[in-house]
């Protein structure tokens, strides 16, 4: 499903999409490539891999959030017409900044133990949390609402743009899946773990 979905989907149909450019695609067709086969072959013989899908989501981590950031380049130069090499570095230094803070929050995360049974929050803790939860879906559901309703209004310029905002936002949601990378080497380090 994260081949099919993220890569397949959301990768491969904006870089077939015209304006259709060999650059993008010889970027991304050999790693989308390599990924649904390996995921295939993850489907076929899933308990003789089961070490390998760790290797797996690591790697898709990187190629996926790589390539959503190709697909972003894609939009900015070749459908809002760029032509300036700013945005591809600034988006690359904000990639890499969000990168730096991601797997340094990750380390900090990870550093710490788990809390004592007395320290950690109770259940009425986590009913409290879940009462904010309602308000959230229904605006969600109202943006929802409201964004169908202001597309008809909005120039294709103004579409790309936020298709860049949203493709940024799923780069760094994949970063999560690039953490399975240091699970992985610690696995393969110490195999009696």
């Amino acid at each position: 499903m994260l081949v099919l979905f993220f890569l397949n989907v959301f990768v491969l149909v904006p870089v077939l999409a015209a304006p259709a450019e060999k650059l993008y695609m010889a970027l991304l067709f050999p790693p989308l490539i390599v990924m649904n086969l390996w995921a295939l072959l993850l489907i076929l013989l899933p308990a003789a891999l089961q070490r390998s899908y760790i290797l797996f989501r690591g790697i898709f981590g990187v190629v996926c959030s790589l390539s959503l950031l190709i697909v972003m380049q894609k939009f900015a130069y070749s459908m809002l017409e760029l032509n300036t090499p700013f945005f591809a570095l600034g988006t690359l230094l904000a990639y890499g900044i969000a990168l730096y803070d991601y797997i340094k929050r990750n380390r900090k995360k990870k550093g710490k133990q788990t809390a004592p049974v007395f320290l950690q929050k109770s259940k009425k803790d986590a009913r409290t949390k879940s009462e904010w939860s309602k308000p959230v879906a229904a605006f969600a559901g109202l943006g929802y609402l409201a964004s169908n309703v202001t597309l008809g209004f909005v120039t294709q310029q103004f579409v790309v743009v936020v298709l860049i905002l949203i493709y940024g936002m799923l780069s760094y949601t994949v970063f999560h899946f690039m953490m399975e990378l240091r699970r992985y080497i610690s696995i393969s380090r110490y195999p009696s773990l």
